[in-house]
């Protein structure tokens, strides 16, 4: 039985799962603890993460909502789905919770003397961390990051426990679903994806980035390959239709993200778990930086990154990986890949030490 230090038995434990990167961090986790532990896992509604749940077998219970790109959506959202938690909470009682720095939990944990082992890996997330940091007794963080981007927010030093991977290595290591068709045509050259931003995140920026790069490769490539957008959001998915016309086609998230990298001969992204997932999988990969961060640094020093925003530069590097032969980068992310540990390990090493 999983004990504390102090010797109290952890019977229960309450994961918060908010987004898609979520699911797949802690299924490894929650696998783990399953047999020793009562587990309850929640979220809200929230498009990709709800389908992707389906698709997983994850039986996650919805609590309260996403509040949108909004503020005050967002601060709605936010204070109905901590008095619902509470609720939830109360009736679950358990000795410990885990989430990926989720406000709510923070709170309801915090309001109601549960301690709290948190996950992050964007310091840049600054809104997320304030309403979080503060409260929770353990932060665990990848090893690349310096404990001074997140002590600042008001923990100790010593309460933050440095693990030996960035997230996407153990995300690409999950369960993959390969059941559903591809959204790239069969027999059509090759395939380039393209990720959208995450407008809706408190941290994000309008970088208007993205159209102009889509239309490139649409255009340079679309005719005889295959050019694909995949959309976060309805929003984001209607406002390209208008906007991106001929050789290229937009989709929601309905696959399974590693499944779709592994058909992929070249990746572009935000700088987000997607574009790390896919450059730990060899892939060539591009970041149009729509938030400069750590991990997109480290794996650009590493040469599994290339970023650029330019959509002629973007368009001269994809001309220049489809002609090339991928095993080089490949056999660089494997390398990189086999020096990770799994962080499960960890979780239990610091809820034994609350």
């Amino acid at each position: 039985m999983l004990r504390t230090k102090k010797g109290q038995a952890i019977k229960k434990i309450w994961f918060d799962i908010l987004t898609p990167k979520d699911l797949s961090f802690f299924a490894p986790m929650i696998r783990r603890l399953e047999p020793e532990c009562k587990l309850l896992l929640t979220s809200r509604r929230y498009g990709e993460v709800t389908s992707l749940a389906k698709i997983r077998g994850t039986r996650l219970e919805v609590v309260g909502r996403h509040g949108g790109r909004d503020l005050l959506h967002k601060l709605r959202a936010n204070t109905e789905r901590i008095s619902l938690l509470t609720d939830r909470v109360l009736r679950f009682k358990p000795d410990v919770t885990v989430s990926f720095c989720s406000p709510e939990a923070a709170r309801v944990s915090f309001g109601l003397g549960i301690k709290h082992v948190a996950f992050y890996d964007a310091p840049h997330a600054t809104a997320i961390l304030k309403l979080t940091v503060p409260f929770v007794q353990k932060l665990m963080v990848p090893y690349m990051i310096p404990k001074k981007k997140f002590s600042i927010h008001g923990i100790d030093p010593k309460d933050i426990i440095q693990y030996k991977a960035i997230d996407a290595a153990v995300t690409i290591k999950r369960y993959v679903d390969r059941s559903a068709t591809l959204p790239f045509r069969k027999n059509h050259g090759r395939s380039i994806l393209i990720r959208t931003e995450e407008s809706h995140a408190s941290y994000a920026v309008d970088t208007r980035i993205l159209e102009p790069i889509a239309r490139k490769m649409a255009s340079e490539f679309g005719r005889d390959n295959n050019v694909v957008v995949l959309a976060r959001y309805t929003d984001q998915a209607r406002a390209l239709a208008k906007k991106l016309r001929g050789n290229v086609r937009i989709v929601m998230m309905k696959y399974d993200g590693v499944h779709l990298l592994e058909n992929t001969d070249v990746f572009i992204g935000s700088g987000g778990t997607m574009t790390y997932e896919s450059a730990l999988m060899g892939v060539p990969t591009v970041s149009y930086g729509a938030v400069p961060n750590i991990t997109e640094q480290f794996l650009a020093r590493k040469r599994l990154i290339h970023v650029e925003s330019d959509p002629g530069k973007v368009a001269a590097y994809v001309q220049d990986a489809l002609a090339s032969d991928t095993r080089r980068i490949r056999s660089r992310a494997n390398k990189l890949l086999s020096q990770m540990t799994d962080p499960t390990g960890d979780l239990i090493n610091a809820i034994r030490e609350l």
